[in-house]
């Protein structure tokens, strides 16, 4: 991993240019104009390269690292991410933490959660839901398969069940894998009314969450932004859930309160999961759309 144990922003060694160099896939900006005379800065491990005008800080730069190869998270003051046009790298910022009711409420829960996993759940339970997550894969952000703990699987299905008001799942759930994911949910809103409208094609869902007991689809809304704008990184916040009802199965459409102000003509994006009747979580599903009037 580079030279001793010291961050990776204190590994780079600079080098000054006079014109371009020929960086190989490599795009660098400044205001989104491309930098003629540029410090460069040569990352040691992983290998990328980095430029940005002479005598300025590298606040962002677009990246590509060798085929095969894929970065996500922070390292040392570092943060590499990816967007619709490809890997990035930009400088790590502290974020900000408003602690709103709503936080205090999910980060109260999850200490809550992890308290019951130690002090309340037998050995035999707990070594039950390493197996669970032995056999069940999770695609990360990359969109490959990996494999969460056991506790992270007991934590992300209760949180579930305590958001719709049920109780915690002390045992496992009995079949491995996730609950099957909404495919055909979509979305409008409206500031008149200030609700969401949730539809979905009852044909094309892969299972029919609305028709059975003790199924949920759970919704959380992005704060609206410009209507220009075509991705998303959140924050999300909770909108509420639907339950699947065997004798009567729910119809289409059906309407949430919006959980952020609606503003005419401003994107908002909705992600949903499901939670079926064996406590298993599928992973999330996303939609956009445009606020009516």
């Amino acid at each position: 991993m580079g030279q001793g144990k010291r961050p990776l922003a204190h590994r780079l060694s600079r080098i000054k240019c006079s014109r371009p160099l020929p960086l190989v896939g490599f795009s660098c900006h400044n205001d989104f104009k491309p930098a003629t005379d540029r410090t460069c800065v040569l990352g040691v491990e992983p290998a990328y390269t980095l430029c940005c005008p002479p005598g300025q800080r590298c606040n962002v730069a677009l990246i590509r690292f060798p085929e095969g190869q894929q970065r996500s998270g922070s390292s040392g003051g570092l943060v590499f991410s990816h967007n619709r046009f490809g890997a990035y790298i930009r400088t790590r910022s502290i974020p900000v933490n408003p602690k709103t009711p709503r936080q205090e409420v999910v980060r109260a829960r999850a200490t809550t959660l992890a308290q019951y996993w130690r002090e309340t759940l037998t050995q035999a339970q707990r070594d039950g839901w390493d197996e669970y997550a032995e056999a069940t894969s999770v695609p990360n952000k990359f969109g490959d398969s990996i494999h969460l703990t056991g506790l992270n699987h007991f934590l992300r299905s209760n949180q579930a069940l305590l958001e719709v008001g049920s109780t915690v799942q002390a045992d496992r759930p009995f079949t491995s894998g996730l609950a099957p994911a909404p495919l055909t949910l979509a979305y409008t809103a409206s500031v008149a009314t200030g609700l969401i409208s949730i539809s979905w094609t009852g044909a094309g869902e892969p299972f029919p969450w609305f028709a059975y007991d003790d199924w949920f689809a759970l919704f959380y809304m992005a704060l609206p932004r410009s209507a220009a704008r075509t991705f998303c990184g959140g924050p999300f916040r909770y909108v509420g859930s639907l339950e699947g009802n065997t004798t009567t199965p729910l119809t289409s459409p059906q309407t949430k309160a919006a959980s952020f102000e609606l503003t005419e003509g401003a994107r908002s994006w909705v992600y949903a999961r499901v939670l079926d009747e064996r406590g298993r979580l599928s992973p999330p599903v996303q939609a956009t759309f445009l606020i009516a009037a």
